[in-house]
């Protein structure tokens, strides 16, 4: 059973972890009152992916600062810089501002996330780590379910932007927490160059092959959640509302399902069985990919990939991370690797298909088979 210092890091680092998740989410939810706000110059993807670039191209900077900064310090650079952010893009109406938001809001948002890792790594074995992750991921998959049902009655209201607010409010409350946690480790003074500290990592076989597998995983990832959130299928807004939610449901599950399977298998064995069913679901998407409309299409990638998908991320990022002096680090050079290699390959997706329909499917059964077949 966790200390109640523990169990107090446990919950800060939930609530800094979630201004991710949501950041990602909540806005594609409202996608379509966005775009009646700043018109088709804004686009679907581009709402999600400025945030993920910006997201990725802090994680370094972020991650050093963590090694050396005590708690207060470095979570008073990066929390006001996502309120501040979240309160901009609520506040304008021009679309190249509002993008700009959505970047910084992906720094700042990479500061809460590397603090509430680097708070459960340095307080938790990788096993414990991974256990208190899939806790924390299980809750936060419950708001992502319950958001996309109760959107209609939001917009409503007119809380839409509200929701927003409370979302950077609950962000400062973990940064709160954290700074108050006792067992945090207090900076450090390295004297290691950072090329050289970076190269040490690298070395590290479980840091690629880790890496590797969460890097391959979250791009089929938001590829699947865009193609949700941009297409037009037909059924209105609420279908997709539904298919939103039952995405953060999957989630979720396979949450569940990695917090009871750690306990049987440890983290490295379930990583390794779950890369082995990875290969057992590529001809399932291969045969939807011929025989299936695109929204039967889109129910099953959702169905078999999110849980799989949920398995590695919650394994995966504990176990590329060693429990050392530069675990902040190590933290940030993953959480690089991960988005920008999203970006990047949605990106050229998008350059070269246009709209991300037929793709998806294609980028699941792709991005598992290679996991599948990592040694």
């Amino acid at each position: 059973m966790p200390s109640s210092d523990q169990r107090r890091q446990i919950i800060a680092a939930g609530l800094l972890l979630a201004t991710h998740s949501l950041s990602t989410v909540i806005p594609l939810i409202f996608a379509p009152d966005l775009q009646a706000i700043f018109g088709q110059g804004l686009r679907t993807a581009d709402i999600a992916l400025y945030f993920i670039l910006g997201f990725g191209l802090a994680q370094i900077p972020m991650g050093w600062l963590a090694d050396r900064l005590s708690a207060g310090t470095f979570l008073r650079l990066s929390s006001p810089l996502l309120l501040l952010s979240i309160l901009a893009s609520v506040i304008t109406t021009d679309t190249d501002l509002y993008l700009a938001c959505r970047f910084c809001e992906g720094i700042g948002s990479a500061g809460m996330v590397i603090f509430g890792r680097f708070m459960l790594r340095q307080g938790l074995s990788a096993t414990q780590t991974a256990r208190a992750l899939s806790v924390i991921f299980i809750v936060i998959s419950v708001l992502g379910t319950a958001l996309p049902w109760a959107s209609s009655a939001i917009r409503s209201a007119g809380l839409a932007q509200q929701i927003r607010i409370a979302e950077a409010l609950a962000s400062l409350l973990g940064a709160w927490l954290a700074g108050g946690a006792a067992s945090v480790r207090r900076p450090v003074h390295a004297t290691i160059p950072l090329r050289r500290e970076v190269r040490l990592i690298l070395a590290r076989k479980d840091f690629r092959r880790y890496g590797l597998i969460c890097a391959l995983s979250y791009a089929g990832y938001t590829c699947l959640l865009i193609d949700i959130s941009a297409m037009d299928l037909g059924l209105g807004s609420s279908f997709r509302s539904y298919l939103m939610s039952g995405t953060s449901l999957l989630y979720m599950l396979g949450g569940v399902a990695a917090s009871r399977l750690l306990l049987r298998m440890g983290h490295a064995t379930l990583i390794q069985w779950a890369c082995r069913v990875n290969l057992l679901a590529v001809p399932v998407f291969m045969a939807a990919g011929h025989f299936l409309d695109h929204r039967q299409q889109l129910l099953i990638c959702a169905v078999l990939y999110i849980p799989l998908h949920a398995m590695h991320q919650l394994c995966g990022q504990p176990a590329a991370v060693s429990k050392d002096r530069s675990s902040g680090l190590a933290i940030s050079l993953i959480g690089t690797f991960i988005p920008l290699f999203a970006f990047i390959t949605n990106k050229l997706a998008l350059l070269s298909l246009g709209p991300l329909s037929g793709f998806t499917l294609y980028a699941a059964s792709l991005s598992l088979g290679l996991i599948g077949l990592l040694p």
